[in-house]
């Protein structure tokens, strides 16, 4: 029981004598608050600086005075330097934005807050140790980082990438050289200081060591590459066909690739790389891990030339062109095949360069010849598809005479009709004339007949060919559809008389052309009967009502004997009441200017 009493005993003692410590802290900083608060009454705290600038008993508008002097001095004499380059730079084009009425405001409000024991604690910190209130700023990221992409990075040295680069069939290494780039986050740390402190007025723009992104080695396996690629020519075959990619082609195709690849580094790793950051270095200390980028340069074939190579060379070799099938009409207006329909081919380009770049990576002679590779494309209307079509009755017909035609020109417009008959033209497409004609010549059965050529009148493969053309213009013209290709010959022929709807062809150009506007198939049906030529056009009336207004002529003799200018005028009624109306002139020069 003694031991007991004389502990507690001992413990009332220290109580005692902790709350008397206490209750004399207490007094002391309540005596410190009152006085301070009393003496410095409408200015600022003892020990209280801004931005360096001791302020101790200023008032607030004193203390904004020294502030804008010094900011005002710290602007003035403000640069960026290194080296030999300085720019007399001002704060704003950096992306700083300075506030010291703000500055002043959040100081003197410091200690004040209306809080007696926070207040009386805060003034108690200031008094014993002071504060240094730096200056309030903002910054934008984005102004900053333009003045230093425009501004500072020519005041670095740019690195210099190791390239292998191909000249006089030889291959040749130039090695990378280190450079120097500016340390954007020091940088922007070193003016964050300057200006909170508004000094120093020379800030120093920190550079960092700028390595090659690719390494020796890397590029030494891509010049590897590119030796590969060119060393043997490349056969691309076809069935029994051939082509040859030769070596000189393929150097010249050969073309230099960077590749990004990302991975994560060990600590040991990071240490040794190029791109080592203390920051960072830290960061793996702590096991973290961070990726590093790795950029090697791999040797290819330009894609855009193997491209070229395959639409120039080989393209047209095997590229076929889908057929419809052909029908022909029957008394009872149903539909009887003519032709079969037949598919297309067509070249498929990436798969086909995608082949030829693996085979282009191997040395063996045998693995680089490349089968290549086809799309097959069916056609749009075949004999299974023919009760879709829609075509029920005679839309209209165009008709010519060509009566006192030779034999040849006779035989001409009959080769020329048969290649149009049961022609079917896709709603919404435009007819071509020339593209079903296809090739004129003796090897598709034409003879020599007169042609209109320029200045002269002389005989050529497919002569008469234009009674096809007119006859097929008329033809269009009287069932409503838009002409969108159409001329006239250079004179006024007997054969295509009423003058004015005539229409000339003549491979490659001019064209006959018209737009399908109608919601089904059109056929159209050629037929000969003694001197007279039609082409009719089946599919299904939508209502339209068609008239012409003309022929009509004038300026007989304007460009010497039988010389004249003529009109002919579609005019179209939809069946919403609208309108389209499309005048085709002809201006015919004298018969004498062409024998």
């Amino acid at each position: 029981m003694t031991v007991i009493r004389t502990i507690l005993t001992l413990l009332s003692r220290i109580l005692l004598g902790i709350g008397a410590f206490v209750c004399i802290v207490v007094f002391a900083i309540a005596v410190l608050y009152v006085t301070v608060t009393l003496s410095y009454e409408g200015v600022f705290f003892p020990r209280t600086t801004i931005a360096d600038i001791d302020v101790s008993g200023k008032t607030p508008d004193e203390a904004y005075a020294l502030l804008k002097e010094k900011e005002t001095q710290f602007r003035s004499s403000f640069s960026l330097t290194f080296h030999e380059h300085e720019d007399a730079v001002a704060i704003e084009q950096l992306g700083f934005s300075l506030d010291p009425k703000k500055t002043i405001v959040d100081a003197y409000k410091d200690g004040r807050s209306g809080s007696l024991i926070t207040d009386a604690l805060r003034i108690t910190e200031i008094t014993i140790q002071g504060t240094d209130v730096p200056l309030a700023y903002s910054v934008a990221p984005a102004v900053f980082n333009t003045y230093v992409h425009n501004k500072l990075i020519d005041w670095g040295t740019p690195h210099e990438e190791a390239r292998v680069s191909l000249s006089d069939d030889t291959l040749h290494y130039t090695e990378g050289q280190p450079g120097t780039s500016v340390h954007q986050k020091a940088l922007l740390s070193r003016l964050t200081s300057a200006v909170q402190m508004l000094g120093p007025d020379h800030v120093s723009v920190p550079y960092a060591k700028a390595h090659p992104k690719i390494a020796q080695n890397e590029l030494m396996h891509a010049r590897s590459e590119a030796l590969t690629l060119s060393s043997k020519p490349l056969t691309l075959r076809m069935n029994e066909k051939t082509w040859e990619l030769p070596e000189r082609f393929l150097k010249d195709a050969v073309t230099f690739n960077e590749k990004s690849e990302t991975a994560s580094l060990s600590k040991t790793d990071y240490l040794e790389s190029d791109n080592f950051d203390i920051d960072n270095f830290i960061r793996t200390s702590l096991g973290e891990s961070l990726p590093y980028t790795n950029t090697v340069s791999t040797a290819h074939l330009d894609t855009n030339a193997l491209h070229t190579f395959m639409e120039d060379t080989i393209a047209p070799d095997v590229t076929e062109k889908p057929r419809n099938a052909r029908f022909t009409i029957k008394e009872d207006n149903s539909l009887e095949l003519l032709e079969e329909s037949t598919k297309g081919k067509e070249l498929l380009h990436k798969t086909n360069i995608a082949y030829i770049e693996h085979a282009a990576m191997e040395n063996r002679s045998t693995l680089r010849n490349i089968p290549l590779h086809l799309k097959i494309i069916g056609a749009d209307v075949t004999a299974d598809t023919i009760d879709d079509l829609g075509i029920t009755e005679l839309i209209a017909t165009g008709e010519s005479n060509f009566a006192g035609s030779s034999s040849a020109r006779r035989h001409n417009i009959n080769t020329g009709m048969n290649k149009l008959n049961g022609v079917l033209v896709k709603p919404g497409d435009t007819y071509s004339l020339l593209e079903y004609l296809g090739e004129v010549g003796p090897e598709t059965g034409y003879l020599p007949e007169l042609v209109i050529k320029p200045g002269e009148t002389i005989k050529e493969y497919g002569g008469g060919l234009c009674q096809v053309g007119t006859t097929m213009f008329r033809g269009a013209m009287n069932s409503g559809l838009e002409i969108t290709v159409r001329q006239w010959h250079s004179y006024p022929v007997e054969y295509y008389k009423p003058y004015g709807t005539d229409a000339t062809i003549y491979n490659p150009s001019p064209d006959f052309r018209f737009f399908n506007d109608t919601e089904n198939y059109i056929l159209i049906q050629g037929e000969m009967e003694g001197n007279t030529l039609r082409f009719k056009f089946y599919g299904k009336k939508d209502g339209r009502e068609v008239r012409f207004e003309g022929p009509d002529y004038w300026d007989h003799g304007w460009a010497g004997p039988g010389s004249l200018r003529a009109k002919w005028t579609q005019v179209v009624t939809m069946p919403d009441g609208t309108e389209r109306k499309k005048t085709f002139y002809s201006f015919y020069k004298s018969p004498d200017s062409y024998h």
